[in-house]
């Protein structure tokens, strides 16, 4: 039975890069999203060791020991753009159809949060090196 659910995630996958190959838009945002994710996650990973146990990370606090956060903590902000990533994503190609306008802005989004990420992420670790 799981070697069904396998196929059927396969054959799904294989689908979802044929929708995403269709527009121009829709595979740069991807392509450049998925980069910028992994570029974000190398970059932590890399410079983990050379980080302070507490960064500021809760820039929405108020000043002093709550806006610290873990150094781990670090690791949440790619994997919430992940998840942005994947439902924008899939909204994204399920309405390409109808609207593909809609669609666009999803990926466009998707793009914009990927780049904000990085940027406060290589901000907030060069501040400490």
């Amino acid at each position: 039975m799981s070697y069904d659910y396998k196929l059927i995630m396969v054959l799904s996958m294989k689908e979802l890069f044929k929708t995403i190959q269709k527009d121009s838009m829709l595979q740069v945002s991807f392509w450049l999203t998925s980069s910028l994710l992994i570029l974000t996650i190398g970059i932590i990973a890399l410079l983990y060791s050379n980080l302070p146990p507490y960064l500021p990370l809760y820039n929405h606090l108020p000043w002093g020991y709550e806006r610290l956060g873990r150094s781990y903590e670090l690791f949440i902000l790619p994997v919430i753009v992940f998840i942005i990533g994947i439902f924008n994503i899939l909204v994204g190609v399920k309405v390409l159809g109808k609207y593909p306008l809609l669609a666009r802005f999803l990926f466009v989004t998707m793009l914009g949060v990927g780049i904000c990420t990085i940027i406060f992420v290589i901000r907030l670790i060069f501040l400490f090196l």
